[in-house]
């Protein structure tokens, strides 16, 4: 072999290898981009799925928390609405004990000291209300909630989760007496869970894995209808003209709290006007042994207050008796409104008062109020706030309070009538009629009542508190 063929073998043979080596670098260099990029997958795979856990447990934890805040203002909406049947619906019902309300359902207001005490279920925590949202439509304006306001543990089916893949949400309420101690608060919690489980809406050890979960608490206080009782059994913050004739006002105080105070007039009477009312018809009766001029307050500066900034006199003496301003009152959640308008009698207020206990009226317009028939009784007084004049048929009897927001105010007595409570008339008073007696007597039971157990429950500000568990 020549030297030339030998230097031509070595030569390829070392190119051979320098390819192998080259071959060999790059699969080197390929595996480990490859090794890196898998890395690179991975961890981007890893933080998808972690992103993706993240979600469904946040998505679920807001589930539950929507849930569980609507049920606060459910509750809230409850407390101060009427009767109801036992899928918590507005009742037509006016059948004596037929469907009672939410108030009455889950909760005991003392009318002799004004305390609150919830009822205590007669199960395992069953007789509680409780709802489900139902998304089984395709359409999410046609998703509703159902509910159940239950009397007692056999008295009403449980939820029953709706036949759907989709969401289901769901909250059941408790009332409880207030950590704080105050017998005239109650502690409101809401239990949800995004699924209808009695197991998951516990309110010790709700949920298991996969559930979301949530409790809110709210103390409630009742804010009452009837803020300060009337010092009288007729208080006038304008002047009391009587009917005269035949027709007699009797006005009758014989409560040691009040004195036996029986008017309690705004202005001031000089001697004469007073003897003038005594002999018009005007029948006063105290205490025992108290002249009748001596049951008499005159020219009382509190039925005459100055008007204030944003506030007129007629607002000032109604927050007198009420603690707030008109306006704001009559926004209260509890409060019903009947259009008086063109007139309205007395089976409207009994049937409002039926479907509505617990609760003040207000006779809104300037329309004549009919008393054709008795309203209200000792257990369940009437509260009205009436805007037109008032007239009273022959036997009828009012028991309550019945307040008068006319400048000048009239009533017509078509025989013998009777109040037991109170009338405050915010302006002046006219009483016509040719014969008969009005006999209004200061009953302080019936104004206790409502001052101790009817009105509006809301919110005691700061108690709002919550727990979220995806």
């Amino acid at each position: 072999m020549s030297p030339h063929t030998r230097f031509s073998l070595t030569r390829s043979g070392r190119s051979a290898r320098l390819h192998r080596q080259r071959g060999a670098a790059a699969l080197i260099v390929v595996m480990v981009l490859f090794f890196i990029i898998s890395m690179v997958a991975a961890y981007t795979s890893r933080n998808l799925i972690f992103e993706q856990r993240t979600s469904a447990n946040q998505y679920r934890s807001s589930q539950a928390f929507e849930a569980a805040d609507a049920g606060i203002e459910w509750g809230l909406a409850q407390l101060n609405a009427g009767r109801m049947s036992d899928s918590c619906t507005a009742s037509t019902d006016e059948a004596s004990g037929a469907d009672p309300s939410f108030r009455a359902r889950y909760l005991t207001v003392d009318g002799t000291n004004g305390n609150v005490t919830p009822r205590a279920p007669t199960g395992a925590g069953s007789v509680q209300p409780s709802c489900v949202l139902d998304t089984s439509s395709a359409l999410a304006a046609n998703w509703k909630w159902s509910c159940r306001c239950p009397q007692s543990d056999a008295s009403t089916p449980p939820l029953v989760t709706p036949a759907s893949t989709g969401p289901a949400p769901a909250f059941m309420l408790s009332l409880r007496p207030s950590a704080g101690g105050r017998a005239d608060l109650v502690e409101l919690v809401s239990a949800s869970c995004t699924r209808a489980d009695p197991s998951c809406l516990s309110f010790t050890s709700p949920g298991a894995s996969g559930d979301g979960v949530a409790q809110v608490s709210v103390v409630v206080a009742r804010r009452s209808a009837l803020n300060r009782l009337p010092s009288g059994a007729l208080t006038i913050a304008g002047g009391l003209t009587p009917a005269g004739g035949s027709a007699f006002l009797r006005v009758t105080n014989t409560d040691v709290v009040s004195n036996g105070l029986t008017l309690d007039l705004g202005p001031d009477l000089d001697t004469a006007a007073m003897n003038n009312l005594l002999s018009s018809g005007v029948r006063l009766t105290g205490l025992p042994g108290v002249p009748a001029r001596q049951t008499l307050f005159k020219h009382d500066a509190a039925l005459n207050p100055s008007s204030t900034t944003g506030f007129s006199v007629s607002d000032r003496q109604f927050s007198n008796f009420f603690g707030i301003a008109p306006t704001t009152y009559f926004q209260q959640p509890a409060l019903v409104t009947i259009d008086c308008s063109t007139g309205c009698t007395a089976s409207q207020v009994s049937q409002a008062m039926v479907l509505h206990p617990g609760q003040a009226i207000r006779l809104s317009g300037a329309g004549l109020l009919t008393l054709d028939a008795n309203v209200g009784t000792a257990v369940d007084p009437a509260l009205l706030i009436t805007d037109g004049d008032v007239r009273i048929a022959d036997g009828v009897a009012f028991t309550g309070l019945l307040y008068g927001r006319k400048a000048a105010w009239t009533w017509t007595v078509d025989g013998i009538a009777t109040v037991q409570g109170a009338v405050i008339a915010e302006g002046a008073l006219t009483l016509s009629g040719a014969s008969g007696e009005l006999a209004i007597t200061y009953n302080p039971g019936v104004l206790n009542t409502l001052r101790l157990t009817y009105g509006s429950f809301v919110r005691v500000p700061g108690s709002w508190k919550d727990f979220v568990s995806g």
